[in-house]
């Protein structure tokens, strides 16, 4: 069972943000949401925004990552063979990914929970940031939904960009796209994943 390096990575920081001690600082990230406003909650000693929307359907979809992609979405994104991998693990949640063999790029999708329960959402991504996520980036809402971009480091410029984002106050996904030209194209690619899963957990095409 193939589980690429960019899914391990997210999956991991996810778990990690989860498992481990936590480090936080002081102060609130700044958060630009969908209607201008920053609408937050409190948790793990650091202020972090809170889904206001929150889709529980999620939790059908663990057992099943790969379907929160169509596979014309993947082909729109230049992906030529649709056929997914997955992966799994009792600590770093379930994840799907493709890859673009021909131009050597892959993107990803991970779920940050196990046995149905989540991993404490944004909370403990944002509780990660400068111990085990030492780059970590807020960034504009995802159809509504708070995101920040994370990593062990940033690796944007190179075309690696993971995009977290919360769908309910305990559960975050990493959209991941990695081997494309540069910040802009990989992180575009990240979002247009990240787009998608909410739209299809919203019951959307």
């Amino acid at each position: 069972m193939k589980f690429r390096r960019t899914l391990l990575l997210a999956t991991t920081a996810l778990a990690l943000a989860a498992t481990a001690c936590t480090e936080t600082k002081t102060g609130s990230p700044s958060v630009t949401t969908s209607t201008g406003t920053s609408s937050t909650a409190e948790g793990g000693g650091t202020t972090v925004p809170k889904v206001q929307h929150p889709l529980p359907n999620i939790a059908a979809f663990a057992a099943k990552p790969c379907d929160l992609l169509s596979s014309s979405l993947i082909a729109k994104m230049g992906f030529s063979d649709p056929s997914p991998n997955t992966g799994s693990d009792g600590r770093r949640g379930v994840g799907c990914g493709w890859i673009d063999t021909e131009n050597a790029r892959n993107i990803n999708i991970s779920i940050g929970m196990s046995d149905g329960k989540g991993f404490g959402g944004m909370r403990n991504v944002y509780a990660g940031k400068g111990t085990l996520l030492k780059f970590l980036e807020p960034a504009e809402d995802v159809s509504g939904y708070p995101a920040a971009y994370g990593g062990v480091q940033d690796r944007r410029s190179r075309g690696d960009c993971s995009l977290y984002f919360g769908v309910t106050d305990d559960i975050a996904l990493s959209a991941d796209a990695g081997g494309y030209h540069n910040a802009q194209d990989s992180c575009a690619a990240a979002r247009q994943i990240a787009t998608a899963v909410i739209a299809t957990l919203q019951g959307g095409s």
